[in-house]
Order: structure tokens, then C-alpha cells, then sequence
């Protein structure tokens, strides 16, 4: 078992590293302070990273109480082994750690409207035509969208909301792509995990998410299996009510 669990926190520590690594990139391609769907880009990496330490430690404890239960002649041995893991990988905790709290310290910050100095301009009649100009930065607003975590079903109506509210709007590409990585967990964000936050990947990111999860194949025997799981109705109303609106919901996912 101890075996076992050594591998599991090898695996860990390779995600992390590559969690890490998509984290500090994006970073240097959306400096703080971040818009507020930026934010939400940000907040799930750190939480996901967050959770990531919590496991190490949790597997940690386990070793060692694996180890203080062992015989006297594996004890030491198995102590000896955990230590030294965690001295080898002591460095990328702290690391990890710091990253988090920065991280957190960013999401603290605001955007701040960009007004000029004009104290010292003189206002004569050109320069006052110049900075009567409106310039409109178009920023995307908080979304009230709820995650998607690699539901086949579900990506019909994650992609029309998206599509209605980012997509389809005058958003730029890094943007749009910004938005729709945060919005993305679990097997979804798997997917698409290892694409950098550029303008030429959005429509890449897109078809492949289209491709893997709007497949109406696979959507169609989910929710097959889905009806042929689905408890008999019993004679009490509410009962059928229930047991039709189900029905009727998968009816309408097709």
C-alpha cells in the first residue's frame, strides 16, 4: 500500500508542476489587476492548486500513519523513505504556497478607471476636440453561468448561454477564450487544459470542445442510459409528475 501511495503523490507532483506552469503563463499574459471574468480564470486555478496541497498532505498523513502502525524492523525504514520525499519536494510546496497567496493578494486588486492627468494641458480648441473623443474598451461582465464539467448533456445549454453572452459579442479572441477556460472544470478543462490563452487558439479550443462533448452520438446513448436508470413512477401523483417531467426534460436535450 505504501507503494502505492508513493506513486499516487509522484503523479500529484507532476500535475502540480504542470498546473504550475499553465498558471505562471497565463499569468504573464493577463497582468493584475484583472477584469472581473479574468478573475474567475484565476480564482479556479488557485483553488484547483489549493486542493492540490491538501491532497499531498493528506497523503502524507496517511504514510506516516501507515508507518506508526508498521513492525519495529519496517518503522524506521518507511519514516526514513517518507522524510525523504518530503525534503526532495519541500521546495515546490513553498513555491506552490507562495504562488497561492500571491495569487490571492491579486484577486484583492481592482481595475482602476484610466484618467489622464490634464492639469498641465493646455485647453485650447484642438486639444479639447482631441479629449472630448469617447474610447470605448469593451470588457466582459460578470457571467452568470454555471460551470461545465464534461456533462454531455449539458454542453447544449453551457454552449448557448456562452455563445449568447461571449461569443456572439464584440469581445476580442484572448478574451473571449479567458472567459470560457474559467468556466470550464473537470473532465472539460482536462480537455483543453494544456492551450495557452491566445487569440489563435479560441476557435481551436472551441471546435474541440464542440467535437468531444456536442457529439450527438454520445448524447444520445447517455441519455438512453439515462431513461433506462430511471425508477418506475408509482401510483402517487406527485410520483408521475416527477416521472414525466423527467422524461419530457430528456425529450428536449435531443
Amino acid at each position: 500500500m505504501a507503494n502505492r501511495i508513493f506513486n499516487q503523490l509522484d503523479a500529484l507532483i507532476n500535475a502540480i508542476k504542470q498546473r504550475q506552469n499553465n498558471y505562471e503563463q497565463r499569468l504573464q499574459q493577463t497582468q493584475p489587476p484583472w477584469t472581473e471574468i479574468q478573475k474567475v480564470t484565476f480564482k479556479a486555478r488557485l483553488k484547483r492548486l489549493h486542493g492540490d496541497l491538501e491532497m499531498w498532505k493528506d497523503y502524507i498523513e496517511t504514510l506516516e500513519t501507515k508507518a506508526s502502525h508498521n513492525n519495529d524492523a519496517e518503522k524506521p525504514r518507511l519514516f526514513t523513505r517518507i522524510d525523504g520525499w518530503k525534503i526532495a519536494n519541500q521546495p515546490l510546496f513553498d513555491d506552490i504556497t507562495l504562488l497561492i497567496l500571491e495569487g490571492e493578494g491579486y484577486l484583492e486588486l481592482n481595475l482602476e478607471p484610466d484618467i489622464d492627468n490634464r492639469s498641465d494641458v493646455t485647453q485650447d480648441s484642438e486639444t479639447t476636440q482631441i479629449l472630448q473623443i469617447p474610447t470605448q474598451i469593451l470588457q466582459i461582465p460578470s457571467l452568470n453561468i454555471q460551470k461545465f464539467y464534461g456533462d454531455y448533456v449539458k454542453w447544449k445549454p453551457f454552449w448557448q448561454r456562452f455563445e449568447i453572452n461571449v461569443n456572439n459579442r464584440p469581445f476580442s479572441y484572448v478574451d473571449k477564450l479567458d472567459a470560457l477556460m474559467g468556466l470550464l472544470e473537470g473532465r472539460a478543462l482536462e480537455e483543453v487544459e494544456g492551450f495557452q490563452i491566445s487569440e489563435e487558439n479560441y476557435d481551436t479550443v472551441v471546435d474541440t470542445l464542440q467535437t468531444r462533448f456536442g457529439n450527438q452520438a454520445l448524447i444520445l446513448n447517455k441519455l438512453q442510459g439515462d431513461l433506462r436508470s430511471l425508477p418506475c413512477a408509482t401510483s402517487n401523483s406527485n410520483s408521475l409528475r416527477t416521472t414525466v417531467n423527467t422524461i419530457c426534460n430528456m425529450c428536449r436535450q435531443l
